[in-house]
């Protein structure tokens, strides 16, 4: 009886790479297999913060995906220079204290960035996606998120009821011709009625 040894694979029985295979790549393995399972774990959700997230300055790359994602394009309004061509900017300022989270952050493109900083704006972010931005002239606005999947218009009822189709034709209704016609576009073909024949005495010589 011969027994079928597993081949040592990357993981153990703690589901951590084997240091003596991995070697140097254990670390960079083991933050993989973190990753994986938060993906797989938190579809649909904002990525999981780690412990060191909000002390840095520039989100992790999941970090930055979701935001450009949930922003679509720059948040001020009336730009609509889309996410991948923004920067991402602390809604409180990273010297200041703010953290580096996705309520913390917004997409701004590069001249409304500096407006942002430069230009006397306050911006408040009260929920993750939502904007509440003043100007210096004091005029404010207030952007939300897009919608992923745009809702179904609303039903838009018949002012009648349809009739039911019929469910043939019949030689006993003499309207379902002028029916089909005007369903079809054909409109209404008048017909002429014919002439009934002479009717002639019996005695009456024949014509010739």
């Amino acid at each position: 009886m011969h027994r079928h040894r597993r081949a040592p694979g990357p993981d153990d029985a703690a589901g951590r790479p084997e240091s003596s295979r991995a070697g140097a790549w254990a670390p960079l393995l083991a933050e993989l297999q973190q990753r994986l399972r938060e993906v797989t774990s938190g579809l649909g959700r904002p990525p999981r913060e780690q412990a060191g997230d909000p002390a840095r300055r520039r989100p992790r790359a999941e970090i930055d995906r979701w935001v450009r994602v949930r922003d679509r394009h720059c948040v001020a309004p009336g730009c609509r220079r889309p996410a991948h061509k923004a920067d991402l900017d602390h809604t409180v300022d990273h010297a200041l204290g703010g953290p580096t989270s996705p309520w913390n952050l917004g997409v701004w493109d590069r001249h409304h960035h500096r407006a942002k900083h430069h230009g006397g704006w306050r911006v408040r972010q009260p929920a993750p996606g939502r904007f509440e931005i003043r100007t210096r002239a004091g005029v404010r606005h207030t952007t939300l998120p897009k919608r992923i999947l745009e809702p179904l218009p609303p039903p838009r009822p018949s002012t009648r009821p349809r009739p039911l189709p019929d469910e043939g034709w019949s030689e006993d209704d003499p309207g379902w011709r002028q029916r089909f016609l005007r369903r079809a576009g054909l409109g209404t073909i008048t017909h002429t009625p014919a002439i009934p024949p002479a009717v002639h005495a019996a005695d009456d010589p024949p014509p010739f």
